[in-house]
């Protein structure tokens, strides 16, 4: 073959090496010196062992047991996770709409049962939370006020309730005597706010609230009155402070209402009660309405009577010349009061318009339905004209 010296001369040497190699006592042998040095140290190497053979035993062992977990979990079926079907889903949701219902139930129940809870009782708290927040869902200060004095009706059943309960139980401890206490001061503050929100805002209405304002503070404060023999001692003094301050507020309120036909009714001051009567002369206001209108003079006079004025009447009737003269300073001056023929008519007042609403409507008239016209006759009666046509 024909190669070139260059691929030729590794070649050969590569060949005299692997003769050295393989025989040791070669005439190659001095020429790779080195390498054969090499060799000869990784032949020792391989011959020696370098392991023990309790330690390869050992390794052997954790290799196959390593290999035998593997194959056993290989083996095991992979498990999938089983979905609901649509009908555990649809008892699932019905399970929770019952459990929230339930819930709900428990509490509107509950918040039943805490309205007829009295100071002291572990559903009371129940109680006063749910009237504090009707309280805040009322937003019209009419409304709030109305809702306040509600609620000031309420504490006063409750300090019935608890001198009723005492005085079967045979006398209030210490703590009971404490309730009373807090319980009177709550109904002394919702009333005072309550007087103070109707006073500030009622004479921009109609005066409604404060009506009922006054009758409320009349009512309770007989009502408190008839319960002072039963409140216990300890709390007399503070109950009397009750039924003052509802004294107060009825008279507030009373005063107030006896100013409503005057220009001003509140001073622009206030208390703790609200705002303040005025205390100057009542003076009507200016922009009141009137309901007296002079009468019309009549457009159609009755027959046989001359419609006359009473500027012609008195036309007619005044004297010439000198007459005049005498018979005026004969007549009364109608400046000083009197009923002289050339003074206004006198004023009418017009009678109520009746309701619309409760006003029957005007019975309706029957409406008359044409003759009829009988076909046949008018059939034969139209055969029996001439008409004068001929056929040609």
């Amino acid at each position: 073959m024909n190669e070139p010296v260059w691929f030729r001369r590794p070649r050969e040497a590569s060949d005299r090496f692997a003769e050295a190699v393989d025989r040791p006592g070669h005439t190659a042998a001095e020429e790779f010196d080195d390498e054969l040095a090499v060799v000869e140290m990784l032949r020792e190497l391989g011959s020696e062992p370098v392991l023990e053979a309790s330690a390869r035993e050992r390794m052997k062992a954790a290799v196959l047991a390593e290999a035998a977990t593997i194959q056993q979990a290989d083996e095991e079926p992979e498990v999938h996770p089983i979905r609901p079907t649509h009908k555990q889903r649809r008892k699932a949701g019905l399970w929770a709409a019952a459990t929230a219902a339930g819930i709900v139930a428990l509490g509107a129940f509950g918040i039943e049962l805490a309205q007829s809870a009295l100071p002291g009782e572990w559903l009371y708290d129940v109680k006063r939370t749910t009237e504090s927040i009707s309280l805040d869902l009322t937003f019209s200060p009419s409304g709030k006020a109305l809702k306040q004095l509600e609620l000031a009706e309420i504490r006063i059943a409750e300090l019935a309730a608890l001198s009723e309960r005492d005085r079967s139980d045979g006398g209030a401890t210490a703590e009971e005597l404490a309730g009373y206490r807090t319980l009177i001061a709550d109904l002394n503050r919702t009333v005072a706010s309550a007087s103070r929100a109707i006073t500030s805002y009622a004479p921009q209405t109609n005066g409604g609230d404060l009506r009922t304002l006054r009758d409320w503070a009349s009512r309770n404060s007989t009502r408190l009155a008839d319960m002072r023999s039963a409140v216990p001692a300890g709390a007399v003094g503070q109950f009397d402070g009750s039924i003052e301050l509802l004294d107060r507020v009825q008279q507030r309120a009373s005063a107030l209402l006896d100013r409503w036909s005057c220009d001003q009714i509140t001073s622009g001051h206030e208390d703790a009660l609200g705002a303040l009567p005025a205390d100057m002369v009542c003076q009507p206001p200016e922009d009141s309405p009137r309901t007296a209108v002079s009468p019309r003079a009549s457009r159609a006079p009755a027959e046989g009577k001359e419609s006359r004025t009473p500027s012609a009447e008195k036309t007619a009737g005044a004297p010439s010349g000198g007459e005049s003269g005498d018979k005026s300073s004969k007549e009364p001056d109608s400046s000083d009061g009197g009923s002289g023929n050339d003074t206004d008519p006198p004023t009418i007042e017009l009678p109520p318009l009746p309701d619309r609403e409760s006003s029957e409507p005007a019975p309706e008239q029957p409406t008359k339905r044409p003759p009829e016209l009988p076909l046949i006759p008018l059939l034969e009666d139209l055969t029996k004209l001439d008409l004068g046509l001929r056929l040609k």
